[in-house]
């Protein structure tokens, strides 16, 4: 991984950090908090090779770049929380597709239920789902 390579990927992971839309926008002004002077002047004069970086990434749909930032829009599997996640994997593994807020509200629901009882519960969830759309 080149050096640009660890810079988009730290841009990367603080844009799905902080977003709450599937896409964020990093100002240089936000990584001039995060890095010392010379770390903050090298992302400056290496923004197209960072912007190449970032735009390569899978987790990343779109990112246009300005004077001063990275406008990046995320795919939205990559912005899930660990429950989400689990629900996501689980419905893919069953060949079942679900909208996003499908992915959230199921996610939701699981913080009740040990390691051992989720992928069972989830399985139900989505049998019901299932149930409801033959319908």
């Amino acid at each position: 991984m080149s050096y640009n390579d660890l810079i988009a990927d730290y841009i990367i992971k603080q844009g799905i950090d902080l977003t709450s839309e599937f896409n964020y926008t990093i100002n240089l002004d936000d990584l001039e908090e995060d890095f010392d002077k010379e770390l903050f002047t090298y992302v400056k004069n290496n923004m197209d090779d960072i912007f190449n970086s970032i735009s390569s990434d899978e987790r990343v749909a779109e990112v246009i770049l300005t004077d001063n930032s990275f406008d990046m829009v995320f795919y939205w599997s990559h912005c899930l929380d660990e429950n989400e996640k689990e629900v996501f994997e689980i419905a893919n593994s069953e060949n079942i597709n679900l909208e996003y807020e499908e992915v959230v509200d199921l996610g939701m629901k699981l913080w009740q239920y040990d390691k051992d009882e989720r992928e069972k519960y989830i399985l139900e969830l989505l049998n019901e789902r299932s149930e409801e759309l033959e319908r």
